[in-house]
């Protein structure tokens, strides 16, 4: 629901209310799937981010700080 300031979702351009339904090319099953694909990378580590927004599906590269 939130993002949070200065960041690195707000730094690739993740909004507050946008739903993340991908990593890679992982699906994201659920909160405790989401949170353990989070746990898989470190600083430096490039990921491809598929977010829902409204109707739109919209893709973004972020690098972990």
């Amino acid at each position: 629901k939130d993002v949070m300031k200065d960041r690195t979702a707000q730094k690739a351009g993740i909004r507050a209310n946008d739903i993340i339904l991908a990593l890679d090319n992982n699906n994201i099953k659920g909160l405790f799937h989401y949170r353990d694909l989070l746990s898989e990378y470190t600083s430096g580590d490039k990921v491809k981010v598929k977010v829902r927004r409204g109707k739109d599906i919209l893709y973004f590269n972020v690098r972990f700080e």
